[in-house]
């Protein structure tokens, strides 16, 4: 008789191999955080001691780049934060959003995985004249260190401005390195997340005080003053110069009877600045006695107006409105002292004087061009964009012809025959947020990134 044997199955534990497409235990990847820091690209120095000597306006060669080469980034409280807007992706997954605080700070909670590309997008909205920007940031982690060691991260930016509110226009682009200390990358210091544009918030003012003007200026508009018991009728045309003048003067708030200033009032301080030196009240200045006053024009009937021979008008001449309002300050707002100066030089190409240094210190600026070979048209410069190598890359202007005209070209071509200004010593709180159009602030020192 044959006997069987019953074998006893057993079970059989799976165990993971490498390679498989399934194990009974997952390795755990360390992963990592993102936190960082916004700020604007233009640093501020106000106090009219680094810019100004005598009554004349001389700008020294400032550093108002954000410069991430520095070996320690002790002045970054001069730079002000910005708020932004950010969202982070992975691919065209976007994982995350959130907004910095008032320090500029931003902190994402999202867990982020080493061997993964991820990009970090940031936007400012800089109100209706002023293009938005957007920086990107893209990067990625090949291992994230243990404890808390560091390792160095490249980082890649882009920085683009969305041209008359529609397209977006590349304008820059950088690449650095960030730490990642144990858990967390660090977009701080000389990694920090740096914005391009800077603007000033100024108010628009037309210079058509005698709208639709006919060929033969029969609808004219007048300006009158009385000087020495006779009056003299201003004619209200050509008024870019003293309406970027009473712009300028408005930034400041300036007031005059406790109105704000006028462009009439900037053309009557000029005319009545040349009849001083026409009736010898002060001394004609050697640059000034080439302008020679129209006789007739100045006893005409029924109209007398302070006019030169070659056709010109008193707030037609940078030095007469910059002179005139100067005095006319210094009788309504007595308590305050303004600073004027210009030049025959291309601001926008020069590094002496700079346009940035002035809107670093928040101070507007009149750029002119040459339309006709001579100082033909001024604009209001309230911003600039500036890339990391401090190339000017757009200008923001108000242009007092055009309300609808935003912006002129960087290179010079549109402002290469001189600039001027005027301007008060403002201290950091009088620029930002107030004056600043994206609102930022400068952190409270002693700066520490995310410290108490």
């Amino acid at each position: 008789m044959a006997t069987t044997t019953t074998r006893k199955r057993r079970r059989r534990a799976s165990r993971g191999r490498r390679g498989a497409s399934h194990r009974t235990t997952l390795a755990r990847r360390r992963t990592f955080r993102l936190r960082g820091q916004a700020y604007s690209r233009l640093m501020y120095k106000t106090g009219s001691k680094h810019a100004t000597l005598g009554d004349g306006i001389i700008p020294v060669g400032l550093d108002n780049v954000f410069d991430r080469e520095a070996p320690t980034q002790v002045s970054l409280s001069d730079y002000p934060v910005v708020p932004a807007t950010l969202k982070l992706f992975k691919g065209r997954k976007e994982l995350a959003s959130t907004a910095s605080d008032e320090n500029g700070r931003f902190e994402f909670q999202e867990e982020l995985k080493a061997r993964r590309r991820y990009r970090l997008q940031a936007t400012i909205d800089n109100g209706p004249r002023i293009f938005p920007e957007r920086v990107t940031f893209f990067f990625k982690v090949r291992k994230v260190p243990a404890g808390l060691k560091t390792a160095q991260i490249r980082i890649k930016t882009v920085h683009h401005v969305q041209m008359d509110f529609k397209k977006w226009k590349r304008v820059d682009s950088e690449r650095f390195k960030a730490v990642l200390e144990g858990s967390t990358l660090w977009l701080t210091s000389g990694a920090a997340l740096v914005f391009n544009t800077f603007a000033l918030e100024a108010e628009y003012l037309s210079q058509h005080l005698s709208p639709n003007l006919q060929r033969d200026h029969s609808n004219m508009q007048y300006h009158q003053f009385v000087y020495e018991g006779k009056t003299y009728d201003i004619p209200l045309f050509h008024l870019c110069l003293a309406t970027c003048t009473a712009i300028m003067l408005r930034y400041y708030g300036a007031k005059i009877k406790g109105r704000p200033v006028s462009i009439e009032d900037i053309t009557e301080a000029a005319a009545r600045y040349v009849l001083d030196m026409h009736t010898g009240k002060i001394r004609k200045r050697d640059w000034a006695r080439t302008k020679i006053v129209d006789e007739a024009k100045l006893n005409a009937s029924p109209r007398r107006s302070v006019e030169f021979t070659n056709g010109e008008y008193p707030h037609n001449n940078m030095d007469f409105v910059l002179r005139g309002a100067e005095r006319l300050m210094k009788k309504h707002d007595p308590d305050r002292k303004y600073y004027w100066g210009g030049g025959n030089d291309d601001i926008c190409k020069t590094e002496h004087p700079s346009l940035t240094c002035f809107l670093g210190m928040g101070w507007p600026a009149v750029v002119v061009d040459d339309l006709s070979g001579t100082w033909d048209h001024g604009r209001v410069c309230v911003g600039a964009v500036v890339d990391h190598r401090k190339r000017l890359k757009h200008l923001y202007v108000l242009d007092p012809s055009r309300p609808g005209r935003l912006t002129i070209k960087a290179d010079g071509s549109q402002s290469d025959l001189g600039w001027c200004i005027i301007s008060t010593e403002l201290a950091q709180s009088e620029v930002s947020p107030t004056r600043f159009s994206a609102g930022g602030v400068p952190p409270a020192p002693p700066r520490q990134p995310f410290g108490d």
